[in-house]
Formats: structure tokens, sequence, C-alpha cells
């Protein structure tokens, strides 16, 4: 069975935390009525508990959709590289992101490291920005006064505006690790040799 990682755990209660300061932000009486009747364990239990869920939900509704989709669409990288140049082996995205996770697994350990250390942090970008944009619509629903609103929004787009710009660079490096091994000739056989592992 999988297990949690550190960064993981530490991912999920800060997304759960910031979930925590947008609340005192909406309805700071509300939220602080509420987190004082809590014990501070079942607290931190809530808030990364919170955090889990939200994380899971934006990679399955948002990030391995809408983002992805909209990325292809913005300029080529290393799922539309495969796709076009491996027809018939990589036929969709999500076959590409497979060959890709196996083209990380062959850099050096220090690169592996940076590499998933960028990534979390992108991803927490976009958490923020969705994360704030939702409270920017409830806010407005429900009249919560301009400068919460503005503040939501404000943080909402800042965020958001970085993790984009920020996952382009990322997925240009990615793309140069693919091209270097299709360069080599190793890369046809590493996707062959995937495909026979996957049955």
């Amino acid at each position: 069975m999988p297990q949690l990682s550190v960064s993981d755990a530490v991912r999920y209660l800060l997304v759960g935390t910031q979930f925590l300061l947008f609340c005192l932000l909406f309805d700071q009486d509300g939220t602080v009525k509420l987190t004082t009747q809590l014990t501070p364990p079942v607290l931190l239990v809530l808030l990364w508990g919170i955090g889990t869920a939200w994380f899971f939900v934006y990679r399955s509704l948002l990030h391995n959709t809408v983002i992805t989709w909209a990325k292809d669409r913005v300029g080529s990288n290393y799922r539309t590289f495969l796709i076009a140049n491996y027809p018939g082996l990589v036929t969709q995205a999500t076959e590409a992101e497979e060959v890709n996770f196996h083209v990380r697994l062959s850099q050096d350990a220090r690169t592996q490291d940076w590499m998933a250390a960028r990534a979390s942090g992108i991803h927490f970008l976009y958490l923020t920005g969705f994360l704030a944009g939702m409270w920017f619509i409830a806010s407005v629903v429900s009249c919560h006064g301009v400068w919460v609103s503005a503040t939501f929004l404000v943080v909402s787009a800042a965020f958001l505006r970085a993790a984009w710009i920020d996952d382009l660079r990322m997925e240009m490096i990615e793309t140069g690790f693919v091209r270097k091994k299709h360069n080599d000739g190793s890369l046809k056989s590493l996707i062959e040799g995937i495909r026979r592992d996957r049955g």
C-alpha cells in the first residue's frame, strides 16, 4: 500500500490552513467561534482533511482536465510532441503523461527532487488561486463588501497567473528531457516497455 510522504501531508495541511485563513477573511467572527470550540488536534485533522479533499478535487476536475487541455492549446509540449511523433504508441494525453513520468524517473536524483519540489509549488499556487476564486464568488453572491471581494479577486488572479507561467516553464524543461531521449534513440524502447508492462 502506498505510504503518505511527509511533504504530501504538509502540503495538504497548508491547503487546509489557507482555507481557514480565507474563512477568517470572509467571516472572522463565525470562524473564530467555530474554531475555538475545537481542540487543537481535532482542528489539525479537520484542516488536513479539508486540504486533502480540495487537492484531489483540484487534480481530478481542474488540473488533469481543464488546465492540461489549455496548455496543449497554447503551444508545443511533451504531450503534443509524443502524440505527433509516436502515432500508435502514444495516442492520448494520459499516455504521454505516463511516458513523461518514466522520463523523469530516468533523471538523476537531484534533478528528480528539484522537479518534484517545483511541481509541488506549482500545484500550491494553482490551489491558492482557485480557492481564492471560489471565495471571491461567494463574497460577491453574499454581498460581503467590495474590499473583501477585491482582496479575493486580486489574490486569485495573482496566484493563478504565477502558477500558469511557472507551469509552462516547467513543461518546457520536461519537453527538453523527452526530446533528448527522442534524439538519442532511447525513447521508443522506453515507450514500448511501458506498453508491455501495462499489458
